[in-house]
């Protein structure tokens, strides 16, 4: 039971829930909407700033546009909210990648490994020359 609230507090539902939120409150034109999917991103960016490979500017980058947003929202300036959007769409989308292709993706641990069918001539491979048997 603690394991499923943990990955909807930090996972993909989280994800999803603060960017639904942003959008209800863009077409909305309500402020608190786009502040609350602002709360509603910190548990994923936060998770995502343990990550030695992404790290705390990036997810410090991506949760203060949101504030940006929600203030440009109150002034009124629509589009200048919605380009505030875009960092956390940007690494949602990123990180959505990465999850859905990661068996694909190379490794540096895994070498690249080469197979080779020999022709009906005997030679067959990446280098011209060689022959296997």
């Amino acid at each position: 039971m603690q394991d499923t609230i943990v990955q909807i507090v930090f996972g993909w539902p989280a994800v999803g829930l603060a960017f639904g939120l942003a959008l209800a409150g863009l077409s909305a034109r309500r402020p608190a909407l786009v502040a609350l999917a602002a709360l509603a991103a910190v548990p994923f960016t936060w998770y995502i700033n343990g990550s030695p490979s992404i790290g705390w500017p990036v997810a410090l980058g991506v949760w203060l546009p949101f504030l940006a947003a929600a203030e440009a929202l109150r002034r009124g300036r629509r589009g200048l909210a919605a380009l505030g959007l875009v960092p956390f769409g940007a690494l949602a989308g990123v990180l959505l990648f990465l999850v859905i292709f990661q068996h694909r993706l190379p490794t540096a641990s895994s070498p690249t490994v080469v197979t080779a069918q020999p022709s009906a001539s005997g030679t067959a491979g990446p280098y011209p020359g060689m022959t296997f048997p």
